[in-house]
C-alpha cells in the first residue's frame, strides 16, 4: 500500500478524541494542499476557536492570541476575529474567578 496524507476523517477522529494540537496539524496539511478551500477554512476557523478557548481557560495567553490571529487570517472580511482579538486582551486583566465566564465568549 501507498502512504496517503492527511485526511478529513483524520481531523474528525481527533476532535472526537479531544486532541486539538493533532487535529490543527491534520487541517493545517489539508489547507496547504487545498488552501482555497472554503469548507477546510470553515473547519481551521472553528478550531483555532476551540483551540483559544482552551489556552485561555490555562492562562496562556500569547498561544490564545495565536490561534485568534490564525483564525482572523483564513477569514480577513470577518470583523468578529478582531473584537475577540479586543476581548482577550480585557480578559486577561480580569481577576481569575471572573476570567472563565468570558472566556466562553472567546469560542
Amino acid at each position: 500500500g501507498g502512504v496517503t496524507g492527511p485526511s478529513l476523517p483524520e481531523f474528525q477522529k481527533h476532535l472526537q478524541n479531544g486532541d486539538l494540537e493533532a487535529a490543527y496539524k491534520v487541517i493545517d496539511a489539508l489547507l496547504r494542499a487545498k488552501p482555497s478551500s472554503t469548507e477546510l477554512r470553515t473547519r481551521a476557523a472553528r478550531l483555532h476557536l476551540a483551540l483559544c478557548t482552551a489556552h485561555a481557560a490555562q492562562a496562556k495567553w500569547d498561544e490564545a492570541r495565536e490561534d485568534l490571529l490564525r483564525g482572523r487570517a483564513l477569514f480577513p472580511g470577518d470583523k468578529t476575529w478582531q473584537i475577540r482579538l479586543k476581548l482577550l486582551e480585557q480578559v486577561k486583566t480580569l481577576p481569575k474567578d471572573q476570567q472563565g465566564l468570558w472566556i466562553a465568549l472567546l469560542g
